[in-house]
């Protein structure tokens, strides 16, 4: 285990659905609320977010395995939040 990280240590980050967000964008036409691959884009950074402050410098991490599901269709204009949980 990284310095200072332990199990139930957390990081949220929110952002707002923009236009430039959308499934629509992302080539499904006529889809207007949040794309999969933004959702996936903003759990990895917010992932990032909470392991950074315990790497050495210059270091990083990638995901390794993705499984997600959507609860509910986001339309552009609302906030969409993600939460990183260091489970173990």
């Amino acid at each position: 285990m990284l310095e200072g990280l332990a199990p139930g240590t957390t990081h949220e980050m929110e952002i707002t659905v923009g236009a430039d967000r959308t499934a629509h964008t992302m080539g499904n036409a006529g889809v207007y609320v949040f794309a999969t691959p933004w959702m996936i884009a903003l759990l990895e950074n917010a992932c990032n977010a909470l392991l950074r402050p315990h790497l050495p410098e210059g270091g990083g991490s990638v995901g390794t395995m993705v499984d997600v599901r959507h609860l509910a269709a986001t339309p552009g204009g609302l906030k969409v939040r993600a939460r990183a949980t260091v489970l173990e």
